[in-house]
């Protein structure tokens, strides 16, 4: 399997709540007085009340889960990593969507790859494990900036789109440091670095 092209940079927030009503004191009983059927309007002097009440407790206030900027990130890469894989099925370097994706040197690989596979007449095709999901390991967030250290079983496989004949179907696993920068409130991919990779699809903790 090719190896992952890309060349990239890291990172990625959430939350809200709804505000519960306030909860209802309890029903208030009255007691009438049986040995009395008029009341006198001119008095100026009230019956003492034998009403019985209890304060309505207070309103919940909401709150709002902070933000987890180690989550944001995963989610990103995740995100970016599987419209990674799914483009090539359909290669278009002109694709609005690299861009919203990537940026730098990352940006750079994947059109190149894009651009690549499209001049060769080729795709990448998935097998029955669907596309590959990179398992994260390691993720550190400073800022606006992000590195994440990721593992890839790659087993796609490179076709000519044309017959489906397999120009490579080598299964690689692959870990990649990659880095992520956050612009204009989005996480993109701007470096991503082959560190090891091995030629079988048994992950990469050894």
């Amino acid at each position: 399997m090719v190896a992952l092209v890309l060349g990239l940079a890291l990172l990625a927030g959430c939350g809200g709540s709804d505000e519960p009503s306030p909860a209802a004191g309890p029903a208030t009983s009255t007691t009438a007085d049986t040995t009395s059927t008029t009341i006198d309007p001119t008095s100026t002097t009230q019956a003492p009340s034998t009403a019985s009440s209890t304060p309505t407790p207070p309103a919940t206030v909401p709150t709002t889960a902070a933000p987890d900027p180690e989550a944001e990130v995963k989610a990103a890469y995740l995100q970016i990593m599987d419209a990674y894989f799914s483009r090539l099925q359909h290669p278009d370097p002109a694709d609005p969507e690299i861009a919203a994706n990537h940026t730098g040197a990352s940006l750079e690989a994947v059109k190149r790859r894009t651009a690549a596979l499209q001049q060769q007449g080729a795709v990448d095709r998935f097998t029955a494990n669907g596309p590959p999901i990179p398992k994260i390991t390691q993720v550190e967030v400073r800022g606006d900036g992000a590195t994440v250290t990721s593992c890839i079983i790659n087993d796609v496989i490179v076709v000519r789109a044309k017959d489906d004949y397999v120009l490579n179907g080598n299964i690689e696993s692959q870990e990649y440091e990659s880095t992520l920068a956050e612009i204009g409130g989005r996480w993109k991919l701007s470096t991503s670095a082959l560190v090891r990779k091995w030629a079988d699809e048994k992950g990469c903790d050894r």
